[in-house]
């Protein structure tokens, strides 16, 4: 299930009711997208509050684009967020198709290739291992909560781990398309969704 992430007139108190509703009925997991030109939450923020408002569903960034970050600072960000929330992170990225949300953080959009992402992956798979990428005297921490069970890697318990999605992966997504409103609805309409989309959707 998705939240509606890039809806009008959002609060803490929608994507909180959302977040129970989902983590409360039959769905498996909690997926939202990451855009930087737009007015929706900031993705990493996001998820520390979802961390918080969740028990059970894992929590799936569908998707992070490794190009917008420092690959060090988010591995971290990452990391802290699979400590969070006890493990649950599943990690999608993407090269992105929006040039503007390269723009308003200064990357260079020519860096929108599968190489360019692969190497940020590389940084980030080294931060999560506790290798030093840089002359720093210490590594960075936390390391993941799942690398530290000793789970394996590309298994839906596994450890944390990158999931290259496509560029229009988090547009594909159905629950992005069951759940879009109409421009100047309320925001009380989408928690009435999230209180009825257990029914509706039944646990997909």
């Amino acid at each position: 299930m998705t939240l509606p992430v890039m809806e009008p007139d959002l609060d803490a108190g929608v994507l909180r009711t959302w977040a129970r509703t989902v983590d409360e009925g039959p769905f498996s997991s909690l997926c939202w997208g990451e855009r930087i030109a737009f007015d929706n939450p900031d993705s990493l923020t996001l998820l520390g509050a979802l961390s918080a408002w969740t028990d059970r569903v894992r929590l799936v960034t569908t998707v992070i684009v490794p190009q917008l970050h420092d690959p060090v600072l988010l591995a971290k960000a990452l990391a802290t967020g699979d400590m969070l929330s006890g493990g649950r992170l599943t990690v999608g990225l993407g090269v992105g198709g929006r040039q503007e949300d390269y723009d308003a953080v200064g990357a260079d959009f020519a860096t929108q290739t599968r190489r360019a992402m692969a190497e940020r992956v590389t940084v980030m798979k080294r931060v999560w291992a506790g290798e030093r990428v840089t002359d720093s005297v210490l590594p960075v921490g936390p390391p993941p909560v799942q690398a530290a069970a000793g789970r394996p890697t590309g298994r839906r318990g596994g450890t944390i781990r990158p999931r290259r999605g496509a560029r229009r992966g988090a547009r594909r997504a159905g629950p992005h398309r069951i759940w879009r409103r109409r421009s100047g609805s309320r925001s009380a309409t989408a928690t009435r969704r999230a209180l009825s989309c257990t029914a509706i959707c039944g646990g997909t």
